[in-house]
């Protein structure tokens, strides 16, 4: 019975993890103060970087994936050679 609690709770960790990984829901109707668009976005977590939006709100990450119909005061091209790291900084 143990056995079969912890096959099942690793599962459920898995799928959590998988689910995890998406990309974060964007706002509708709200406007930001900058979009990069069409950058190479790497989470740190590990997994492959994916080509997306990063939407900034004040000090904030807003949001990460497509933001193409979003309204921003600055919106930067980053091109696919450009290379995000949202939410991480230097110390």
């Amino acid at each position: 019975m143990k056995e079969i609690f912890l096959w099942v709770a690793a599962f459920l960790a898995i799928v959590l993890a998988m689910f995890a990984q998406g990309q974060s829901p964007s706002p509708a109707s709200a406007g930001f103060d900058v979009i990069i668009r069409n950058g190479m976005v790497y989470d740190g977590t590990g997994a492959e970087p994916a080509q997306a939006d990063v939407a900034i709100r004040g000090d904030r990450v807003a949001g990460i994936g497509d933001f193409k119909t979003a309204k921003a005061r600055t919106v930067i091209d980053a091109k696919v050679s450009s290379i995000c790291f949202p939410g991480l900084r230097s110390r």
